[in-house]
Parts: C-alpha cells; structure tokens; sequence
C-alpha cells in the first residue's frame, strides 16, 4: 500500500504546475490578443472591443480600461463630427444670403434694393463673424494662456516704480507682468 500511496503526491504537484503553467501560457495568449486588438482599431473605426479575457488579473483590468478608453473616444469624435456638420450649417446659411444678395446687386438694383441688400451682406456677415469668433474662443478653450514678451521702450526705473506700487528707494522685490519680469 506505501508503495501505491507515493505516485499520488508527486502526481498532484505534477498536476499543480502543468495548471500554473498553463494559466501563465493563457494570461500572455490574451495579452497577445490585446496588442493585436489595439493594433487592429483605426481612427475611423473605434468599435471594436477586446473580448474574450477572463483571467481576473491586471490583464483583464487591462482590456476593460482599454475598452473604456475606446468607448470615450468614440463618444468624443462623434460629438466632433455631430459640431463640424452644425457649424457648416450655420455658416452655409449666411453664405447662401450673402451670395443672394451680391447677385442682386450685379443685376441692377434701384437704391432702396441696393441699400437693402448692403444692409443684409453686412448683417449676415456679422452673423458669420460671430459665429467663427465663438469657433475660436471654443478651440482655444484648452489651450493654455501664452502673454507676448514686450520690450519696455521707455524710462525702465518709473515703469518699474508703476508696476511695484512703490515711490521709496528702499522697496525691494520681484515684479512680474505679462511677459515682463523684472528683479528690484
């Protein structure tokens, strides 16, 4: 019977680390297919998802932050997308009056028509001024502020006085500006 018992612990470890084995062999098979998911998705096209990972690991929290990932960004470009096509409505329209208008006036207009027509070119032009400006200040929202450097081009000691608030000799300190830096 001791001689039947003895397999039986070595089989078991035996078994123990073919088992280890293989759930490393799984977990670097499914870090491969993450890589070839990652490598597979296009900017055109972010609905793909890394499936079929269950390891429970960092591998997994991996995929599911990767998808994550994919899910905002596609949710970003197709708000993107959805603000381009708005904004080239908005500026077909005024586009289409003002191109109305300058035809009017190359037919030959009366002066009340031609006065009327200035007046919605002018109007319309406006309106698509406004609307580029509010384009601008909504892409440059992110963009951290940047003050241009100027030269002081006049008498350094009273601008220096101006900008520190001090009239006293004995005032001592670090003024600073936009784009102006000045050791006292």
């Amino acid at each position: 019977m001791v001689f039947q018992t003895a397999p039986m612990p070595a089989f078991l470890a035996s078994s123990l680390r073919t088992g280890v084995v293989f759930l490393r062999i799984c977990q670097r098979l499914s870090s491969i297919s993450i890589t070839k998911a990652a490598e597979s998705i296009r900017a055109g096209d972010l609905s793909r998802r890394i499936t079929g990972i269950a390891t429970k690991d960092e591998v997994q929290e991996l995929a599911d932050t990767f998808n994550t990932m994919l899910e905002r960004l596609e949710r970003s470009f197709e708000r993107e997308r959805q603000f381009t096509s708005d904004a080239s409505h908005e500026l077909r329209t005024p586009v289409a009056v003002i191109s109305a208008c300058a035809e009017e006036l190359e037919a030959g207009l009366s002066a009340g028509e031609a006065a009327q027509s200035l007046a919605a070119i002018r109007r319309e032009s406006a309106r698509m001024n406004k609307i580029i400006s509010q384009l601008l200040m909504l892409t440059q929202r992110d963009v951290p502020l940047r003050y241009p450097t100027t030269a002081l081009a006049c008498n350094r000691k009273n601008w220096i006085i101006f900008l520190s608030g001090s009239t006293g000799p004995t005032r001592r300190g670090i003024v600073r500006a936009p784009g102006l830096e000045c050791q006292l």
